[in-house]
């Protein structure tokens, strides 16, 4: 088909076998890559277009044919071209004649040095508004002030406009001083201008910073300490007033899992001071990660803070001492410096940044949470209106509730949840997100935490799991992959399964370790009863606490601890189910299990208590059973000779009966049944 003689592709192929047969050359290319790149493209194709225009039969051809090449491109008519043409000519084939000016940013007259660097002074010292600096430069301008670089209007006046009359008021300005080109002369950057006018700390949102991997650490390596306050609203029983819950925990930097955690209300207190976090309870959480979970043997990092969750020198001692020195703290330090020799330092606080990590992951807690009654909102800005309503019910019916009978407490529905309940909820969210595979932690894959994993009916199982099942379970899933039915794919390991894999390497401390971080405080004198110790601590439950009086020491053994005699006890109220008892003198002993209290409808607690109450029980009656080993040996010989005399008489007395039945049996005539009817028989046996 016969194409149209004006289609840019019938004049490349027959006239210019190039549209692109001129370029820019070589040495030109930094001055020709600062235009911008529409006007590089509008060059390159004009340079085209001058080679068509050139190798035309005619002149006028090439411009048509240029035309119709260029399209819709502003500029390009035959007559526009014929112009481009012959500057382009003339200038000796000089692209620079083919840019388009529209384009580019016309430079106006360079300003005074002096001009710009009393502008820059004058916005620096105008800590609130740029536009509001550059307005009183005009206004001291038009007044008749002394401008560095230009003198007053006056003198620039008769500069720039000789000849001509003064006017009698000043109505123009120096070229250039439009609002939006003198923001052009000031210094561009943010970091700087917030540097000068908010601080160093501000300052550092607007500048590069560090970059930290999880890349070649282990899990319980590097572990965090923060303290967060919830956005809503729980009841405080123990107050009897509604308040915010505050959260100390620890975190474990490589696996991104919480390890330790206690709770706390922010509450006000008769007097109506506000009462938060303390220094007792880091040591809780210090204690209780490291008892449950230890320290790597590599040694363990410890990020704090210098606000609560803070360790305390005697804190810090005791891990250090305890370990070889294999638990250190690293604190984030003070920040707070000026940013110049002209300001003065700021308030010295620590450094946010250091655990950037942390305040992601508190966002996304908060966000597990949002639907949590008594909400708070993110910030008093968008806190909900119908919290002040809510929070004052809730403090009429807990003033209720303080005078009722007990029997009647339990009948109130509050519209806010409880510390116990509030504790339950966040354990199964901390699960749910650390159960969760759709993240994008940093590091994460190239720290190796991928496992292989088969998809079976839209349920995800490890490989590790198929070899825990039944050998003929096995067998199948293996026939399966190798028919490919089944095929493993890389999954990505969520928070808990990286945390367990390297848990089995951490060395719990020791227990006179957690009674030395504890302190002296949380000691208390208990005296053992019925072999047990029986002991209150509203802190942890309104009900007595029950521990069994026997420890197992270090090295696994099992103490039993007399009746009668005065314990000195630590008990951490986050992790109640280990009692860490010392003698009088300061002795560690062990640690003592707390005894099971179980539902009478809950069958499987019920029967888990049982065996730890027997398992309890066996281990007491131990040292009697050892004892009596003589008589108990005694009473089975005993045992055994009677049994073998009984079973003898009871053999001769059954041989006896035996033989007198079959003689009697022998005595008897013979009959059939048709001689004598089944009804009418007579037995022997039954006669007597």
């Amino acid at each position: 088909m016969d194409r149209d003689e004006s289609s840019p592709a019938l004049i490349t192929s027959e006239h210019t076998g190039s549209l692109f047969s001129l370029h820019v050359k070589s040495r030109d290319l930094p001055e020709f890559f600062r235009l911008q790149e529409r006007n590089q493209d509008r060059v390159r194709l004009l340079l085209g277009v001058m080679d068509v225009i050139r190798k035309a039969p005619t002149l006028g051809e090439g411009y048509q044919r240029g035309s119709a090449a260029c399209g819709t491109l502003r500029g390009t008519s035959p007559d526009r071209l014929r112009g481009l043409y012959a500057a382009w000519r003339d200038s000796r084939f000089d692209w620079r004649v083919l840019i388009d000016q529209a384009l580019e940013i016309k430079p106006n007259a360079p300003m005074p040095q002096e001009f710009l660097e009393d502008l820059q002074i004058r916005v620096d010292a105008n800590h609130r508004s740029v536009a509001a600096a550059l307005k009183k430069l005009r206004a001291e301008w038009i007044k008749g002030h002394e401008i560095p670089g230009y003198g007053n209007w006056k003198t620039w006046w008769a500069r720039t406009r000789p000849g001509r009359p003064f006017p009698k008021h000043c109505n123009t300005y120096p070229d250039g001083w439009s609002s939006r080109n003198l923001r052009r002369k000031l210094d561009a950057s943010k970091a700087r201008r917030v540097a000068h006018t908010q601080g160093l700390t501000a300052a550092k949102k607007h500048m590069p910073g560090m970059k930290l991997s999880r890349v070649g650490s282990a899990p319980g390596r590097q572990m965090m300490w923060d303290d967060k306050e919830h956005d809503y609203f729980i009841n405080s029983f123990e107050h009897h007033q509604g308040a915010r819950p505050i959260e100390l925990y620890s975190h474990c930097y490589t696996a991104a899992y919480k390890t330790f955690f206690g709770i706390k209300p922010k509450y006000k207190d008769e007097e109506g001071y506000l009462k938060k976090l303390t220094g007792d309870m880091m040591r809780l959480v210090v204690a209780g990660h490291f008892w449950n979970h230890g320290y790597h043997p590599l040694g363990t990092i410890n990020y704090a803070e210098h606000g609560t969750a803070n360790f305390a020198d005697d804190v810090r001692k005791a891990l250090y001492d305890d370990t070889e020195g294999l638990i250190t703290v690293s604190e984030s330090g003070f920040d707070g410096r000026a940013a110049h020799a002209g300001l003065y330092h700021g308030r010295w606080r620590g450094q946010p940044g250091w655990k950037a990590s942390l305040e992601s992951g508190n966002n996304n807690d908060h966000n597990w949470l949002g639907a949590m009654e008594g909400q708070t909102g993110r910030n008093v800005e968008t806190r909900p209106e119908h919290l002040h309503g809510l929070l004052t019910d809730n403090a009429q019916l807990m003033e209720a509730w303080a005078w009722l009978p007990v029997e009647f407490r339990d009948m109130l529905q509050f519209p806010l949840t409880d510390m116990y309940s509030f504790r339950l909820k966040l354990e199964q969210v901390y699960h749910y997100i650390s159960s969760e595979r759709d993240h994008d932690l940093e590091g994460w894959i190239e720290s190796g935490n991928i496992m292989q994993m088969l998809d079976i009916g839209g349920h995800l199982i490890s490989l590790d799991e198929i070899k825990s099942r039944p050998k003929d379970v096995q067998q199948k899933a293996l026939v399966a992959m190798q028919c490919g039915l089944l095929i493993p794919q890389p999954v990505k390991m969520n928070r808990y399964e990286v945390w367990q894999r390297g848990r089995s390497d951490l060395i719990p401390i020791h227990g006179g370790t957690v009674c030395r971080i504890l302190g002296p405080g949380f000691a208390k004198e208990v005296k053992v009863k019925s072999g047990e110790f029986c002991f209150e601590d509203n802190n942890i439950s309104a009900e007595p606490l029950y521990y069994f009086a026997s420890v197992q020491t270090n090295e696994g053994l099992r103490e039993e601890l007399p009746d009668g005699q005065k314990f000195e006890v630590y008990v951490n109220p986050f992790d109640p189910a280990s009692l860490f008892v010392r003698n009088a003198k300061g002795r560690f002993l062990g640690t003592a299990k707390q005894q099971p209290r179980a539902c009478r409808l809950d069958p499987d607690a019920v029967t888990a208590a049982v065996k730890e109450y027997a398992t309890d029980q066996n281990a007491r009656l131990s040292k009697l059973i050892k004892r009596q080993l003589p008589n108990i040996a005694a009473r089975r010989d005993r045992h055994r000779s009677n049994a073998a005399v009984l079973k003898k008489a009871a053999e001769s007395e059954a041989a006896k009966t035996r033989l007198g039945t079959a003689a009697l049996d022998a005595s008897l005539p013979s009959s059939t049944p048709d001689e004598t009817p089944p009804a009418k028989r007579f037995d022997i046996r039954k006669a007597f």
